[in-house]
């Protein structure tokens, strides 16, 4: 399904649209990928190529898959015919984000994707929860992702040490197994002066670490600063607690993770500058909250009436693709027949 910036109106992309007031002020968007190691996947190409992608990734071994261009997702996906987006500018760095700069160890993990700066998890992980693989479950999560494998000597450094003051991060995105707060924390220079527009963060619904900030934690500290939450995805594998054979329709199996996307609230007070309104209304379109982003495009004011009225009609007459189709036909169902069983027993 085509992305919503790659849409076209009058022979230009939506993206090339609705970022040339943002390009035109001398301004390139910007992109914070903490925890990189699979690279940055979340936006098209029409939006990347007008981007600078900063990227964090500490474990060695991935980091220089990254640099090389040969992460995991990389390889993974360019088997199947998909390459990923390339920014105008990239930079790496092979260095945690912390609260403070010091020396930390590294625990490397099993599961490249677990390694993190928490320590060993919780015994519950290593003795309760399983990989949930279909109707199966008879791998433990600790045996196959979390068991600790060696440790590095890490420096640490904070956020707010590294973008310059008067600069702006578009994008954040947080993927760092417990230290998501630490992270946060590093950057309170920076979301003080509302430097940060949007934010994707991971988080998990139960503490395996000795310190394990929550959902509820990153929610409550971004909205005091000012962010509101749009939404979840909650597309992460879920984990049952001990084996099982149950097949997946007879059991609702517990989530354990997700992804939350945050963006600065609009209605709050003071209220954020044309420029950022409008920067936060691409990022909004390009992650699909198409109704979002324009009406922060109509309060922005930095494009034209009938260019919004031409993105909207676009966006409208966007194919939503058969499977994405027949998910919402589906999705009907049960409130088509509701109203059909209210109207039977009238």
């Amino acid at each position: 399904m085509t992305p919503l910036l790659d849409l076209k109106s009058d022979g230009r992309s939506l993206a090339d649209i609705i970022l040339a007031p943002v390009l035109d002020a001398g301004i390139m968007p910007t992109v914070v990928d903490v925890g990189a190691r699979n690279g940055m996947w979340t936006f098209p190409e029409s939006y990347t190529r007008h981007a600078c992608l900063i990227g964090f990734e500490p474990n060695p071994v991935e980091f220089e898959k990254l640099n090389a261009g040969r992460s995991d997702a990389e390889i993974y996906l360019a088997s199947r015919g998909q390459a990923r987006p390339v920014f105008k500018k990239e930079v790496y760095h092979p260095y945690a984000l912390w609260d403070r700069e010091e020396q930390r160890p590294l625990y490397i993990t099993k599961g490249a994707g677990a390694a993190t700066l928490m320590g060993d998890v919780h015994p519950k992980m290593k003795d309760h929860f399983q990989v949930h693989e279909g109707g199966a479950s008879t791998r433990s999560v600790y045996d196959t992702h979390y068991q600790i494998e060696s440790t590095e000597a890490l420096a640490c450094r904070t956020l707010d040490s590294l973008i310059p003051v008067g600069d702006k991060i578009d994008f954040l995105k947080l993927d760092v197994e417990g230290a998501e707060m630490r992270v946060l924390a590093g950057a309170a220079e920076l979301l003080r002066r509302r430097a940060v527009l949007f934010v994707e963060t991971e988080f998990q619904t139960f503490a395996y670490y000795a310190e394990h900030p929550l959902l509820g934690h990153q929610h409550a500290f971004l909205a005091d600063r000012g962010f509101r939450l749009l939404d979840l995805q909650l597309n992460h594998a879920r984990q049952r607690r001990g084996r099982s054979t149950l097949p997946a329709h007879n059991d609702r199996v517990p989530m354990a993770a997700g992804d939350a996307y945050l963006c600065l609230d609009p209605d709050n007070e003071p209220a954020l500058q044309p420029l950022d309104l409008h920067r936060v209304a691409a990022l909004s379109l390009a992650l699909g909250f198409a109704s979002w982003g324009l009406s922060l495009l109509r309060q922005a004011g930095l494009l034209a009436e009938q260019q919004i009225s031409n993105i909207e009609n676009e966006i409208r007459m966007r194919p939503l693709g058969r499977r994405r189709q027949l998910v919402n036909l589906w999705n009907a169902v049960p409130f088509a027949v509701d109203r059909m069983t209210a109207r039977l027993r009238k």
